[in-house]
């Protein structure tokens, strides 16, 4: 992925989240470089082949989660970030904050065939801009909070 780095992050100044134009096939490609696992999911470094910007492509570990729930899981966390969105924009209106707070709402996508591995052809994963190799997770799906 040419230009694509850990040491990289999403333009928003440029770029709109979610990006513009359709979500072809092979938009979407990633080198498998593995960012980070949690308890269900792993997350891999991509690019979106339109704008040339880094996202990272997440996958629900197979042995952990049944794939008879994942497009309900994958439809919860677009649900949970549309919620926490819309409370958000209250509390920027409701602050007239210079400083307004966004919530990074992901999109669903379909692998295609040359993806890479890990992926499988049609597999659903979820897009997300990559924020930089300074982001740190701060929760689990489990409800625990990580503390510096």
């Amino acid at each position: 992925m040419d230009g694509i780095t850990k040491q990289s992050s999403y333009n928003f100044d440029q770029y709109a989240w979610p990006p513009d134009g359709d979500f072809y096939p092979g938009r979407f490609i990633t080198d498998c470089v593995h960012l980070a696992s949690g308890s269900c999911r792993a997350a891999y470094l991509g690019k979106d082949t339109s704008t040339n910007q880094p996202i990272v492509i997440k996958q629900f570990i197979a042995e952990r989660v049944h794939a008879s729930k994942l497009d309900r899981y994958w439809s919860e966390d677009i649900q949970a970030s549309n919620i926490a969105q819309d409370i958000t924009n209250k509390y920027n209106e409701y602050m007239n904050t210079s400083k307004p707070i966004y919530f990074v709402v992901p999109v669903v996508h379909h692998c295609f065939k040359d993806i890479g591995r890990p992926f499988r052809p049609s597999e659903r994963v979820l897009i997300e801009p990559y924020l930089g190799d300074t982001y740190e997770k701060f929760n689990t799906n489990h409800g625990l909070v990580l503390k510096p």
